[in-house]
């Protein structure tokens, strides 16, 4: 099994217009495994940080974030 972790609305974090992420992906799906979160929070926080490794720049926040079992 695996949690499927949904974030949209993504604000990903330009160092104060420093970087541009314009580019970047305003939604992203994450699936994050059962070895590496045993509940819903620790899935959302594998996935914030899986997106912000992925794109090389931190996530500063969303406007949804779903949870989901697969």
């Amino acid at each position: 099994m695996s949690w499927k972790v949904m974030l949209y609305g993504i604000d990903w974090d330009d160092g104060k217009g420093e970087y541009d992420v314009s580019e970047l992906p305003e939604n992203l799906q994450v699936t994050v495994h059962d070895d590496d979160a045993a509940d819903k929070t620790e899935a959302i926080g594998m996935a914030l940080a899986e997106a912000s490794d992925e794109f090389g720049s931190l996530v500063a926040g969303t406007e949804q974030i779903v949870v989901t079992r697969t």
